[in-house]
Parts: C-alpha cells; structure tokens; sequence
C-alpha cells in the first residue's frame, strides 16, 4: 500500500469533467471598481449614491421647504435614482424578453416608478398634492384669521363654506 493510497485501492487521480486534460489557464482577477457583472445598476451603491446627491439637491433647491424632510427627500432621491438606471437600462435592451415577456428590469421598474410616485405624493411635489397641501394652508390661514377677528363661532366646512347652526352649508 502507497501512502497516496491509504486503503489499498487503485484510485487513479479524478479526470475532469470533459475527459479532457485541463488547459492551464486563468482568467484574469478582477480589478477594483470593475462593473463586469453590473446590469442595470438600480442595487450598486457607486451608481446610486452620486446621481442620488444629486437628484437631491436639485430637488431641496426647486422646493426649499424639503429641507425640513431630510430622510424622506434622500430616500425619495435614492428611488428616483434607481428608476433612471432602469429606465436607461430599458431603453437601451427592450422592455421585453425573447417570449414577449416583460424583463425583470421593466417589472422592477414599474414597481419602482410607483414606489416614487407615492413618495412624491408624501413629499408634496405633486400637482394634486400642491393642491391638496395649499387648499390645506389657506384654510387654517382663514380659520386661524377668524379666531383672530373673535368670528370662530362659525365654523367653515371643508369646502370653505360656513355651516349653519343644523350642520348644513
């Protein structure tokens, strides 16, 4: 018995899969930052990150009033960002595969585009949600100016209007 073989069998060393003999080579290591494996770019912190800086100080200076919502103005320019790399990555290789299915880019990206709405809604960057938060505004401005002139006995409806003493406008 060799020590190689320790049982006593006749193993001979394992073949590769192929039954071929291997071809000595090897690929080369990857460098840092490569982006050999990147798709879209929607989950890479070293995409996201940079555009979403900037999506965000774009935003924070067409509405200052964001500046006060400072995780929600991140997280809805994070979202933002993801969606542009999809929507590029879309764009560039086609919202359906070869069955006619759509991608899982484009299901992400729908789901992601609907995700951003909804925050844009919260954040007030909406043309509904301006509305809503102005006619929001001007009706506690009228309120608050009532009590200041002692004519808060008469409440307003939400339409603004002033209720009589059953409750009708």
């Amino acid at each position: 018995m060799s020590a190689a073989e320790p049982d006593g069998g006749t193993h001979a060393r394992p073949r590769p899969a192929s039954g071929l003999p291997a071809r000595n080579y090897s690929w080369e290591p990857f460098v840092a930052n490569n982006t050999k494996s990147l798709k879209h770019g929607a989950y890479s912190e070293r995409v996201i990150t940079p555009m979403a800086a900037q999506i965000g100080n774009d935003l924070v200076e067409a509405h200052p009033h964001l500046r006060e919502f400072k995780e929600a103005t991140l997280e809805y320019a994070r979202v933002d960002a993801q969606v542009e790399c999809l929507q590029m990555w879309v764009d560039e290789h086609g919202e359906l595969d070869d069955a006619g299915q759509p991608t899982g880019a484009t299901v992400l990206l729908l789901r992601t585009r609907k995700h951003l709405l909804n925050l844009a809604d919260r954040l007030g960057i909406t043309p509904l949600a301006r509305a809503r938060l102005g006619k929001d505004t001007t009706s506690a401005q009228l309120d608050i100016a009532k009590i200041l002139a002692g004519d808060a006995s008469k409440p307003t409806s939400i339409d603004g209007e002033v209720e009589s003493e059953d409750g009708a406008a």
